[in-house]
C-alpha cells in the first residue's frame, strides 16, 4: 500500500529527528493525520485512519 510506504519514510525522518535530539512533535503527527484523512477521502478510499498509517512508529 501507498500509505504504508509513506508512514515509513516518516518513521524514518523520526529516526533522524532523534539522532539530531529532537522529536516529531504532536502537531505535526496531528497534522500528517489529518492530512491523510482527508487525502482519503478525496480519493474516496474506504479505510480507517488507524489502518491507513498502520505502519507509524510516532
Amino acid at each position: 500500500m501507498v500509505l504504508d510506504r509513506a508512514t515509513r519514510r516518516i518513521n524514518d525522518l523520526q529516526e533522524e529527528f532523534d539522532a539530531a535530539g529532537s522529536e516529531l512533535e504532536t502537531v505535526a503527527r496531528d497534522s500528517i493525520a489529518t492530512t491523510v484523512m482527508a487525502m482519503l477521502d478525496v480519493f474516496v478510499v474506504d479505510t480507517g485512519i488507524e489502518t491507513a498509517l498502520r505502519e507509524r512508529d510516532w
